[in-house]
């Protein structure tokens, strides 16, 4: 699976999460950061599907952001 297509799944995810969890913005913008950089870590050092799973992790992170 392309790296977008983690990123956009685990994006579509947490936006359809959403409305049920209401998380709080601060904390979840920090963990999406986080996984972000672990998966740019990730994709560095050649670790395909770690980062797959941080970038689907990010992205429903973000997603659960709020629309």
């Amino acid at each position: 699976m392309p790296p977008l297509v983690a990123l956009a799944l685990g994006s579509a995810l947490g936006s359809a999460l959403y409305p049920a969890l209401q998380p709080l913005l601060p904390p979840l913008l920090v963990g999406a950061v986080g996984l972000l950089g672990l998966a740019a870590l990730a994709a560095r050092r050649g670790v395909g599907a770690v980062g797959r799973v941080a970038l689907a992790a990010a992205g429903f992170a973000l997603g659960l952001a709020g629309p």
